[in-house]
């Protein structure tokens, strides 16, 4: 074996060593996040996201840090894309010294909305990240959705996700040309809000109260009921106490709160006074923990 060749080992055991510790940090973080450690699967994301055919984008320079999950590698390497097992150090090794050498071919990768999943290219993608390397050569096929993922989504944002496209289904709501898409950061909350444009069909048309809401009972609920509930949300200020969750979410919380509508009779709610309560029994602290067990 050449000095060359010897050198060219060293170092790559050296960034072997490096990944692994990674790993087992990842772990850790894993363990105390209470969050999978594995990459998103690309299957079950097609699944839920309803993906079907894809779109050849051809090849272009993607973000690593955009690459987060795998077509059926997802359980070999941790969310950081590091190796989690021993068995996989004699290859991992071998791709960072020919990459090192001679460059990396592009992998192959699907898009959903901004995150990408890997075909074919794993463990490149995996020392990309352990080099530094910011940027890869992809070629990309686009699965085009009506939801589609952020560029750091994680399993919550998948299942969200997969839900708002449900409720685009019952309500047509996409087709109604609304000022902003609904964001919904917890999971069942599309659910609550398709009960509640329900409860407000009923209201509407109560000699027919079994009847699904019609694309006329859904933009009058999103004009008369969710627009001047957000507008008055984001002018008490009071979803900058949450960092993470929308005004979006907090509808939902204030619906869930308030459920006698023949009661409530969807009156604005002064927000700013009576969720920033922050005795213990007020309503800040009862939106702190809901937001929480999400």
């Amino acid at each position: 074996m050449s000095q060359e060749d010897k050198f060219a080992k060293f170092e790559s055991e050296k960034y072997w060593a490096r990944a692994h510790r990674r790993a087992m940090l990842d772990q850790v973080i894993a363990l105390v996040k209470q969050c999978p450690i594995e990459l998103l699967p690309f299957e079950e994301v097609r699944s839920r996201l309803h993906l079907h055919q894809s779109l050849d984008r051809g090849v272009q320079q993607i973000q690593v840090s955009r690459i987060l999950g795998s077509v059926g590698r997802y359980r070999d390497f941790t969310f950081n894309f590091m190796p989690r097992e021993e068995h996989m150090k004699q290859r991992w090794e071998g791709v960072e010294q020919h990459v090192t050498a001679v460059g990396s071919p592009p992998i192959e990768v699907y898009q959903v909305g901004e995150a990408f999943f890997v075909l074919d290219g794993n463990h490149r993608v995996s020392v990309a990240r352990v080099l530094g390397q910011e940027i890869i050569d992809a070629h990309v096929w686009e699965f085009p959705t009506r939801s589609g993922l952020s560029a750091d989504a994680n399993m919550d944002e998948v299942l969200a996700k997969a839900e708002y496209i449900d409720f685009l289904d019952k309500t047509h709501f996409d087709e109604l040309d609304p000022d902003e898409p609904i964001e919904l950061t917890c999971a069942g909350c599309y659910n609550e809000l398709y009960k509640q444009i329900s409860a407000y069909q009923r209201r509407l048309n109560p000699v027919e109260p079994d009847a699904e809401p019609d694309k006329q009972t859904v933009q009058s609920w999103y004009e008369d009921v969710y627009s001047p509930a957000i507008e008055i949300i984001c002018q008490s200020g009071v979803i900058d106490d949450f960092p993470g969750r929308t005004a979006a979410d907090l509808f939902v919380w204030v619906w869930q709160n308030h459920q006698d509508l023949e009661k409530l009779e969807f009156a604005e709610i002064d927000l700013a006074s009576e969720v920033r309560g922050r005795g213990e029994s007020g309503l800040f602290v009862r939106l702190q923990s809901w937001f929480m067990r999400k």
